[in-house]
């Protein structure tokens, strides 16, 4: 049941409500969010207000169906957008929507409005309206201290983001987490983009096979071959799905991974908060944080599946082990950070020494399966150029 106060609130002053959001900026960062995760089916917006989100995600070719608790709220966004559906649906009960309806679900800034009690089980049922693999993207509004209410008398209740955590399940994926400004209120909020189940991916019957990474420590001949099927015991199985972070900013890297199957990306924040994709990995290389892994420090890079992965990794722990244990394998572990810090050594000079053209031919060249699997943008943050700029050499060259 939401808080009654501010559901009086929302239908007293529907119509200023609406116009008030209507005039303000469009929420580009949201949008980009929905952009980079949601993929195409049935999708819902709960708490949809007076449907401008709706209305957005319906003119990218989204099936869209949105729902709120006010009355009031409802009657504005069937006006706005007589052609889209809306329909009355409260939390946490979300009565007359079916488990497992919805590719995608968006809930803006609805949490907050809750009592604290309420934000576990309103979680749990978010995700339960969503199919396997489905994504949520769900964001709150940041209280600090204890809950308050605005002039108007609307609730924003504090909490933690435990409180949210406490309604997933551990087969449940966080994809995105992090507290920011708001481009469209202005104000600070959380956001979490989740993966429905994606964790039971690697809950297979079959015994997956080491085959591909026995075969990769072979080939360096660092290793005798009586000793590869004892280290890669050690290895443990690990399925990622696509957009999940294999590492997050600002935690400590504490998995070595062999990439066996799949794409991803390194990537980390300016200054001024845009992301930059600093590398690419390929099915075959080994996938870590150097600094943060092995100086037990916070992490200034994530990782993220620009694909479904899957692989093999060591704890921070069992690679000592193994190197302490085993002097071939800690060579095969020094010979893969001599050749990671050469391959930044070169990068590093073609930011200086090379044209953007001649950077992105160099990549085309060597990696050009990215081309199939990352995005433009990210192709163009990593050679160091804007999307205009990367679109302008594509064309160009598409001439020759």
């Amino acid at each position: 049941m939401p808080d009654q106060q501010t559901l009086r609130v929302y239908d007293d002053a529907a119509p200023a409500f609406a116009k008030e959001w209507g005039e303000q900026p469009l929420p580009a960062d949201l949008y980009r969010l929905l952009s980079e995760y949601f993929e195409p089916g049935l999708t819902a917006d709960i708490g949809c207000g007076s449907g401008r989100d709706l209305a957005w995600l319906a003119s990218q070719g989204f099936s869209v169906r949105g729902f709120d608790v006010s009355e009031g709220l409802l009657v504005e966004a069937r006006k706005r957008y007589p052609a889209l559906s809306f329909s009355h649906a409260e939390l946490p009960q979300l009565g007359g929507i079916k488990p497992m309806t919805f590719q995608n679900v968006l809930c803006e800034t609805v949490l907050m409005h809750l009592e604290p009690g309420l934000i576990a089980a309103s979680v749990r049922r978010l995700l339960d309206i969503l199919v396997p693999g489905g994504v949520l993207y769900l964001s709150w509004r940041v209280t600090e201290g204890a809950s308050q209410r605005d002039k108007a008398g609307r609730l924003y209740a504090a909490f933690r983001k435990e409180a949210v955590l406490e309604g997933m399940s551990p087969a449940d994926a966080v994809l995105y987490d992090r507290e920011e400004i708001s481009e469209s209120s202005g104000k600070k909020i959380h956001r979490l983009v989740v993966k429905k189940g994606a964790g039971l991916l690697s809950g297979s019957d079959e015994d997956p096979s080491k085959k591909a990474l026995e075969e990769r420590l072979q080939k360096t001949s660092l290793i005798s071959a009586s000793l590869v099927a004892e280290i890669v015991e050690r290895f443990q199985h690990k399925l990622i799905a696509r957009n999940e972070l294999q590492l997050q900013v600002g935690k400590i890297a504490d998995e070595y991974l062999y990439l066996e199957k799949g794409f991803m990306r390194s990537f980390a924040y300016t200054t001024e908060g845009d992301e930059v994709t600093t590398n690419f990995y390929l099915p075959g290389q080994m996938v870590f944080e150097a600094s943060s892994f092995f100086n037990r420090t916070r992490s200034k890079e994530g990782i993220q599946a620009l694909t479904d992965c899957e692989g093999w990794f060591l704890t921070y722990r069992a690679l000592n082990d193994l190197f302490h244990g085993f002097p071939e394998f800690r060579e095969f572990g020094r010979s893969m950070l001599v050749k990671g810090f050469a391959d930044l050594k070169i990068r590093m000079l073609s930011m200086i020494t090379e044209t953007a053209e001649e950077r992105y031919e160099q990549l085309l060249q060597d990696q050009p399966e990215i081309f199939q699997h990352a995005s433009l943008k990210n192709i163009a943050s990593y050679l160091g150029i804007t999307d205009t700029s990367l679109s302008r050499i594509r064309k160009e060259l598409s001439k020759r």
